[in-house]
């Protein structure tokens, strides 16, 4: 019982946090951009300045708007496929395939809203600007299936002897403020500096549970298994600032650059287990990092017929700064944006990021295609929407360990036994992302 509580005791401090994917469990699932154009651009607009959402890519991007006032709000769907696999091996031990034993499918939603004005006072002007947002989300939902080695003849499954479940929820709140100041060099040259301070809030719950089946009771005996219950509430705050660059440089080029330093947020809760008993709550009290991040890009319009806008970005992030075992990680975003007269605008875009990763994982590579496009409702009053595919293959220890369900009684020949990063699973998954943004401009 003493090596049990041990166990789940050390599977509550690493597990901890979870996003739309397990495999962000340190992290959380970090939201770059809430404008559905910059995403259908493969996430690129740090020399943008289309809409009031590209300004959380770059701040001084606030100052590219018409002067007037904006008010954005923004809806996106997350779909996350996943799907689990163990290797299966014959006699000689020879590899034979991947069996998935688990797949999960989920949705989850996140809205945002903002506003801002604009003063033109000649040469210099400024502009304005509050925004709340998800700057990191912690929505995931897991279920599989423990079976046991019993025959499976006759078209039926062995039965099931467990089940297990993660299931987290909560985000941190970005509640920020934009400024950002224009200087008119010329007719044709134009440097905007911006400065987004931005108070971080929020909190998360996450609970992790195995389930004994009646079946698998009714073979044990009653009263033998017992379940198992982890929970944590987790709160966050701190403060986050971000500086940005937009400079014109010419009518067909515009340069960008923005830095947001290392964020440290207090992080305070508490979890609990329950093994039989309630055992007493652990005291969480450590720090929240969001790790430094430097962007830059620039935007071209080439000489074309019809209006059509080139993007592209680069990112580094300092993920060391968590821990000194993970790897920085950089990611490329383009994308191409055409209209064909005055119809509504073609979008389409490409991103490269990379998953931080542990020297056993390493860095996940994570391609992403993206396309989206616009079109008015009303005057003034236009709707944005973007559309993302994501995919990503890796290998991770298994989440519930096998030793865990080794009792008498449940196993016909094999032994189950924990399996090390010599044998570990394969995971393959699948994001698919519709971002909405509904614009008004007075």
């Amino acid at each position: 019982m003493k090596k049990i509580y041990l166990l789940l005791v050390i599977l509550s401090l690493i597990i901890n946090i979870f996003a739309y994917s397990l495999f962000e469990h340190q992290q959380g699932n970090y939201i770059h951009s809430l404008s559905a154009r910059a995403n259908a651009l493969g996430t690129s607009g740090v020399a943008g300045g289309h809409s009031l959402f590209d300004s959380s890519l770059n701040p001084a991007n606030i100052s590219f708007l018409e002067k007037k006032l904006n008010a954005d709000f923004t809806l996106n769907f997350v779909k996350n496929e996943e799907d689990r696999s163990i290797p299966l091996y014959n006699f000689f031990d020879s590899y034979i395939d991947n069996a998935t034993y688990s797949n999960n499918s989920n949705i989850f939603t996140n809205t945002g809203v903002g506003a801002s004005y604009g003063f033109d006072g000649g040469q210099l002007s400024f502009a304005a600007g509050l925004m709340i947002r998800p700057l990191v989300d912690f929505s995931s939902k897991y279920e599989e299936q423990v079976r046991n080695d019993a025959s499976s003849d006759a078209d039926t499954y062995p039965p099931i002897i467990a089940k297990n479940y993660i299931k987290g929820e909560g985000t941190i709140n970005a509640y920020s403020i934009l400024l950002s100041s224009a200087y008119d060099i010329n007719e044709v040259n134009k440097l905007a500096l911006g400065l987004e301070i931005a108070l971080l809030d929020g909190s998360q719950k996450q609970t992790q549970r195995i389930d004994w089946t009646d079946f698998a009771h009714n073979v044990v005996g009653q009263g033998v298994l017992q379940d198992s219950l982890y929970k944590a509430k987790t709160d966050y705050k701190g403060l986050m600032f971000k500086l940005g660059a937009n400079y014109k440089m010419s009518r067909r080029v515009n340069l960008g650059f923005a830095y947001q330093p290392k964020v440290k947020l207090d992080m305070t809760g508490k979890s609990t287990i329950e093994y039989g008993n309630v055992y007493p709550e652990i005291e969480i009290d450590d720090d929240y990092i969001i790790p430094t991040s430097i962007r830059w890009g620039l935007t071209y319009l080439p000489r074309n017929p019809y209006k059509t806008t080139f993007q592209m970005d680069m990112e580094y992030n300092k993920y060391s700064e968590i821990n000194k075992f993970y790897d920085d990680t950089y990611a490329i975003f383009v994308g191409v944006e055409h209209y064909v007269g005055r119809a509504m605008p073609l979008r389409l875009g490409f991103k490269h990021e990379q998953s931080f990763g542990d020297a056993e994982i390493g860095n996940i590579s994570m391609p992403t295609v993206s396309a989206g496009t616009a079109f008015p409702i009303a005057k003034n009053l236009v709707l944005n929407i973007s559309g993302e595919f994501s995919t990503r293959t890796y290998e991770c220890l298994d989440l519930f360990h096998d030793s865990f369900y080794d009792h008498n009684g449940l196993w016909r020949t094999i032994k189950p036994k924990d399996r090390g990063w010599e044998n570990p699973d394969k995971v393959e998954e699948q994001f698919f992302k519709v971002q909405t943004n509904l614009s008004y401009t007075w």
